[in-house]
C-alpha cells in the first residue's frame, strides 16, 4: 500500500495525506490528479524523492508518496 503525503512550505500550510492506494503507480497518477485539479506546477525536489508543488510561483508543498 501507497499514499501521497503533502508536507506544507509555507507557514498557512497543511499537512495533508492521501487516501491508500496498491501501488505506487496509483499514488502517482493520484499525485499527478492532485497537481491538475490544483492548477499546480510541478518541480523536481532538490533533495530527491518527491515533487515541488508551485503555486503562482511559490513553492507551496513538498508531494511525496509513502509505503504504508
Amino acid at each position: 500500500m501507497y499514499t501521497v503525503l503533502a508536507h506544507p512550505l509555507t507557514a498557512d500550510g497543511i499537512e495533508s495525506e492521501g487516501d491508500d492506494y496498491a501501488t505506487e503507480y496509483e499514488a502517482l497518477a493520484e499525485m499527478v490528479n492532485w497537481l491538475i485539479a490544483e492548477r499546480w506546477t510541478a518541480e523536481p525536489d532538490p533533495a530527491g524523492g518527491g515533487l515541488i508543488a508551485v503555486e503562482d510561483g511559490v513553492s507551496v508543498y513538498r508531494l511525496t508518496i509513502e509505503p504504508r
